[in-house]
Parts: C-alpha cells; structure tokens; sequence
C-alpha cells in the first residue's frame, strides 16, 4: 500500500491537481475507482513514493515519454532521457519531480523535454505536488 507521501505529477492543467490528489489519496487506500480516474484523464500523471520511484503512471504519461518506466526501480522521471531546453542533459536530481520531493513543495514553471527510445523529443511543463498522508507526513 502507497504511502500518501506519494508525489503527482501532471503534464497539463494545474487545475486538476486537487481532483489528482483526491484520487491519490483514495488510490492509496485501494479505491479502484480513482485508479480508473486516472487512467482515463488526457493529461500525463505519474506518481513516485517519497523515496522518488515510480509506484503509478497513466497511458498519457507512456505515450508522452515513448516508454513505460518499469514501476518501483525508475527514479524521479519516467522519461527515457530527460533535458532541459537548451539541451543539456537533465540530471535526475535536477528533475522537478526530485525537487518537489526533496523540497517539500510543488514545483511550477520549470520546462523539460523528454528523449524518446524512437529518438523524438516532446518538451512539456510538469506540475509535481507532494501529498501527504492524514499525519502530514511526506
């Protein structure tokens, strides 16, 4: 069972953030339903715990990054190969999924682009928010 530390992130509106955390919450409890939610939303949502590996990604978020990151053993991004706009390689400490969780914050503005296996590169902004469990753990 996930922890309610998990981070979301959203590649799309941040208005959805407070439905996303709904259902993240409600995931973590085993709800079915909201697991359901998010596979059905356009908008790319990936979910790490709070030691940053993936536990939870959509369909839109595999068909964003070109690949499906394997679940508890991909850290920070499920992106094949992540940069930053200039082109400089993105380290993965450096993602805003990483800063989010390390710096108990949500992380807004920050560009990135995500390499592609088949070698296209898609640019996206993500909105990572860390979520807490009811003890306001992270």
């Amino acid at each position: 069972m996930a922890n309610f530390s998990d981070l979301i992130a959203v590649n799309g509106s941040a208005t959805h953030i407070g439905l996303l955390q709904r259902a993240a919450e409600a995931r973590s409890l085993g709800d079915d339903f909201y697991r359901g939610v998010f596979e059905v939303l356009r908008a790319a949502v990936h979910i790490t715990n709070s030691n940053g590996y993936t536990t939870f990604f959509n369909e839109a978020a595999a068909a964003l990054w070109g690949c499906r990151p394997e679940l508890g053993k991909s850290e920070w991004c499920g992106s094949w190969k992540p940069f930053w706009p200039d082109d400089r390689w993105l380290l993965r400490g450096e993602c805003p999924m990483a800063l989010a969780l390390m710096e108990n914050r949500a992380v807004r503005g920050m560009e990135v682009a995500a390499d592609r296996p088949n070698g296209s590169r898609v640019p996206f902004l993500p909105f990572p928010t860390p979520l807490h469990d009811s003890s306001a753990a992270l």
